[in-house]
């Protein structure tokens, strides 16, 4: 019973995974309602699938050594679930928060209990990876068409940027080209594993056509944050393969150059398109003014409500309302598109602290890992990397605060946890 259990929990937990990447709920609106409140497609896979989790977690709770992370992670999911509760009167509100709250440490905690067992782990992982083979695959025809045949009459497009002109930007599944530049970023740790594992040549060829897929796609996002992203992330990775593993030199040389000479060819083939979707005035106006104008706002927002915010949900709201620019605006600002900034917001210094302590100590978890448990590092890097991609982005987005982007971090976070309680129980290789 318990090996079966464990089986309908993992495949619950990529359920709910599969299903919030493979639809854009965050961008839009359509849902069952009933009065004024609406049953979203992430409501329906959280009933369906959670209290499976929930039910795992707890009789298995002694698999899990608690301590200090434990308290902060619960703690700052109650406070901004209370904090935001008290700020808003919308029953669809307090819903989100729940389900926001109980979403995240549903994920954590079950990755942290089901990966343990290095089937299971092996499995989240290859699942994540097809999936986002997938989303890029999508993500690619969209562009070669123009448009988004699936999921164009129900995204809400004032939630997301507009085409220009002369260019289309990508947002495949997840519906917004922000969200899926992250994701671009978030899935390349999980293809690079493989890949580096794969024994047979078409295997290897496969993973690293997705690699190039995905770099393409992440291109085709116009997402100059997640390029960013892309680049510190790789930059880093490619200095430490140098210095630490010189016979590793030779393939970070050939790799550069064959993404520099795709990424090269892309543009010169989509001329117009890249030229317009990164120098236009539209993309100029989108990507930074409406930043600009939140990030200006911000801290005269966080220091009327300091230490405890105005609630989740509320801070784009408050920061707007603030020195009102007179000016016809081309584009509304509707985020404050900083993570550190929207938590000050929103949670105040309380909220702030427990998040910033929860992340130091995730980070602390997967430090010790790399640090002392050298046989795990295949498994941990991709995951840690995963983290430190999300919160590089969230400088320019609130990357914790989208489902697709915050449901693949609190993955990995739960797989950090899962081989810090196992330790070498698990082996390295991918194979």
């Amino acid at each position: 019973m318990s090996t079966l259990f464990s089986k309908v929990t993992l495949w619950s937990l990529i359920v709910l995974v599969t299903g919030t990447l493979l639809f854009p709920d965050t961008f839009t609106n359509v849902g069952l309602r009933i009065g004024s409140l609406r049953i979203s497609f992430i409501a329906v896979l959280f009933i369906l699938t959670v209290p499976i989790i929930a039910f795992y977690i707890c009789i298995n709770r002694r698999s899990l050594r608690l301590g200090t992370l434990d308290v902060c992670l619960v703690a700052l999911a109650g406070y901004m679930c209370l904090r935001g509760v008290i700020a808003t009167d919308q029953v669809n509100m307090m819903g989100l928060l729940a389900a926001y709250a109980g979403y995240s440490l549903a994920v954590y905690y079950g990755t942290a209990i089901v990966a343990q067992q290095k089937n299971a782990l092996r499995i989240i992982m290859w699942s994540v990876a097809v999936i986002g083979c997938l989303i890029v695959l999508y993500g690619l025809l969209e562009f070669l068409l123009n448009r988004d045949i699936i999921f164009e009459g129900i995204i809400d497009q004032d939630r997301v940027s507009a085409p220009g002109e002369d260019y289309f930007r990508i947002g495949s599944t997840l519906g917004h080209p922000v969200a899926l530049g992250l994701f671009l970023v978030q899935l390349a740790p999980f293809l690079i594993y493989f890949l580096i594992g794969s024994r047979k040549k078409i295997a290897r060829i496969a993973w690293s056509l997705a690699i190039l897929a995905s770099v393409v796609a992440l291109e085709s996002t116009f997402t100059k944050g997640a390029w960013g992203t892309a680049l510190i992330i790789g930059g880093v990775a490619a200095v430490v393969l140098i210095w630490r593993y010189p016979q590793a030199r030779r393939q970070v040389v050939i790799s550069f150059l064959l993404i520099t000479l795709l990424l090269g060819a892309f543009s010169i083939l989509f001329s117009d398109s890249v030229r317009s979707g990164i120098f236009s005035e539209q993309r100029r106006v989108e990507s930074f003014s409406p930043r600009l104008y939140m990030w200006e706002r911000a801290p005269l927002a966080f220091l009327e409500h300091p230490f405890f915010g105005v609630g989740m949900g509320q801070g784009n709201i408050e920061v707007a309302k603030i020195n009102p620019d007179n000016r016809k605006l081309l584009l509304r600002p509707i985020a404050i598109d900083n993570l550190y900034l929207t938590t000050l917001v929103e949670e105040g210094l309380v909220g702030f602290t427990l998040l910033g302590a929860t992340l130091i100590l995730i980070g602390r978890q997967a430090w010790m890992l790399i640090r002392n448990q050298r046989a795990l590092l295949y498994l941990v890097l991709p995951a840690t990397t995963v983290v430190a991609a999300t919160l590089i982005d969230g400088f320019t987005f609130d990357s914790l605060l989208v489902w697709p982007n915050m449901v693949i971090f609190w993955l990995a976070a739960g797989i950090i946890r899962a081989l810090t309680e196992s330790g070498l129980q698990l082996r390295a290789t991918p194979a």
